[in-house]
């Protein structure tokens, strides 16, 4: 059996996103992979223009022991942004802002550590838009 991941978007507005991934590992860690791209979600609302990068507010996470998933900020060098691992519920005074390294595109991507047959993991993000007048 291969890989399973699945990404769903339990909210697409004009301002917030929330999105959940769900994944059990069965063949190897997931190298960098785009989670999500701004500029694919709503394009509708008060402020005109298409969203270009994203605001991370909280973060609720449900990883398998020994297993870690890492967030990062895609750019010519991806940033990370944090590592996920255990169980958790974090939310910030400050949401989490995507850097402006050389080449910053807006998308999240993840990757996953310490892959064992049938690791299990699971996190949603609630996500801010931030648009871009063009």
């Amino acid at each position: 059996m291969a890989n399973y991941t699945d990404v769903q978007i339990l909210e697409d507005g004009p301002r917030n996103v929330v999105i959940k991934l769900t994944g059990i590992l069965d063949t190897s860690d997931v190298t960098a992979t785009e989670l999500i791209d701004p500029a694919d979600l709503a394009k509708i609302g008060v402020v005109e223009g298409v969203a270009n990068r994203v605001r991370i507010s909280k973060i609720v996470h449900n990883i398998e022991d020994g297993l870690a998933v890492y967030l990062y900020w895609e750019a010519t060098s991806d940033v990370l942004i944090l590592p996920l691992e255990g169980r958790g519920h974090p939310c910030y005074e400050s949401a989490l802002v995507n850097t402006e390294a050389a080449g910053v595109t807006g998308v999240i991507k993840y990757a996953t550590q310490g892959w064992t047959v049938g690791a299990t993991l699971s996190f949603a993000l609630e996500l801010t838009l931030i648009k871009s007048k063009k």
